[in-house]
């Protein structure tokens, strides 16, 4: 025992011999290695030359995860005495202008900088902003953002101020009317098999409004006078 603990004194008395950052997105990170490893560095002069025993890891990951970009932080010491730090980076939904300029916005309704190392591909939301971070308005963007149709061709939402959304498709002259953000699931699987159907038969671009605010059935029209 007396063996174990001296060697356990010993080995805390040794400073850390390297830095390993782990970005947990395999691709798309806001944050890069280096971002990380700079953060790191204003906490400590010189990291490297700090003892294991010194290091208090939970005030570490508190000091990592107040950045804007990191939802959270795993840092840890390995058998070689190096320092991990697991980064899990924030996923940005949406842009939207807020006060300060243009942020991203995360599904817990976070607003996140922009990223030298990554553009989002995202929708960018505009009108009333009061609402942006509503849970259901939210929970549409999140749904947006997993299903790769929408992903690639919704590239703007505006807020109205009764928290109404309307859609905009990349490459279309319509406007999407989706009403308030209930029903999701259903909504935009109605427009989805409304699209297909009138894409195959070149008849999509006949319209310029499509309505999704009842949910059992999809409305459009050429003209506001003239519904189809």
């Amino acid at each position: 025992m007396f063996v174990y603990a001296f060697s356990q004194s010993k080995n805390l008395k040794k400073n850390i011999t390297n830095i390993q950052v782990e970005l947990t997105q395999e691709n798309d990170n806001l944050l890069n290695q280096s971002m990380v490893n700079k953060l790191l560095i204003e906490k400590f002069n010189n990291i490297k030359k700090v003892q294991k025993h010194v290091l208090d890891l939970n005030n570490l990951e508190k000091f990592l995860d107040k950045h804007p970009m990191i939802e959270k932080s795993n840092v840890y010491l390995n058998i070689k005495g190096e320092l991990v730090a697991k980064v899990y980076d924030k996923k940005p939904l949406a842009r939207v202008l807020v006060k300060n300029g243009t942020r991203y916005i995360d599904k817990n309704g976070d607003f996140i900088p922009l990223s030298e190392n990554f553009s989002a591909r995202v929708p960018f939301c505009s009108g009333q902003m009061q609402n942006i971070k509503n849970k259901d308005f939210l929970s549409l963007l999140e749904r947006i953002d997993e299903d790769d149709f929408f992903k690639q061709s919704i590239i703007n939402v505006v807020i109205n101020n009764k928290g109404e959304v309307t859609l905009y498709q990349r490459g279309q002259d319509y406007e999407i009317d989706f009403g308030k953000p209930n029903f999701i699931e259903v909504k935009l699987s109605n427009f989805k098999s409304f699209y297909q159907f009138n894409a195959t038969k070149n008849k999509i671009n006949n319209y310029n409004r499509i309505t999704l605010r009842y949910v059992k059935q999809v409305i459009c029209s050429k003209t506001e006078n003239d519904e189809q």
